[in-house]
């Protein structure tokens, strides 16, 4: 592997369970992507670090539904 940012390269051995995982972790990709599903994204402090940070956006994952923010807007309407 090499890692651009650090310009460091890394090698990695590919056994036969390495090979294995990358394939079933493929195939579970793309049925969450037939499906039409992305999974929620549990903030940790490592997403600071994250070259992907700008387009994973896991803080928008943590906001409220669009439904609980009408029905909490239309409580506060009727307690006022």
């Amino acid at each position: 592997l090499y890692y651009n940012e650090t310009r460091r390269r890394l090698e990695v051995l590919i056994s036969e369970e390495l090979r294995k995982k990358v394939k079933d972790m493929f195939l579970e990709m793309h049925q969450m992507y037939d499906r039409r599903y992305t999974p929620k994204v549990k903030r940790t402090k490592r997403c600071n670090a994250c070259s992907l940070k700008d387009i994973c956006i896991p803080v928008l994952c943590s906001n409220k539904s669009v439904s609980t923010y009408i029905n909490d807007a239309l409580l506060e309407d009727k307690v006022e």
